[in-house]
């Protein structure tokens, strides 16, 4: 029996359509929120003790707030530019609650993801 490829197509279409679609709604949260998480842990950061000598210095673009995912304790890093190549790579610990919390800031040359 022949099927037209359209007819197969359409098929795995509508079983892998699914399957997809749950993989993306688990895979990232939205940019929005995790902006939000950045931001929350650069408050949290500068708040604390070794985080202020950080005052004034831009983060960067690097992070891994995209992989949060919702109800699970995640760490949270981000990325403090410092003085020449000086890269300042900081840990925030998010419960599973979604609270967050200052962990420890580290000083490379080089972004942490």
């Amino acid at each position: 029996m022949r099927f037209p490829k359209r007819a197969i197509g359409a098929s795995l279409l509508s079983m892998m359509l699914p399957a997809l679609m749950t993989t993306l709604a688990w895979g990232e949260v939205p940019t929005e929120k995790a902006q939000q998480l950045v931001e929350q842990c650069r408050d949290k950061t500068l708040q604390s003790r070794e985080g202020k000598e950080l005052a004034g210095n831009p983060t960067k673009g690097e992070n891994n707030a995209r992989s949060y995912t919702p109800g699970e304790p995640f760490e949270l890093h981000i990325n403090f530019t410092g003085h020449g190549n000086t890269v300042h790579n900081v840990t925030c610990q998010i419960d599973e609650q979604g609270r967050i919390s200052f962990k420890e800031v580290d000083e490379s040359g080089s972004a942490k993801k």
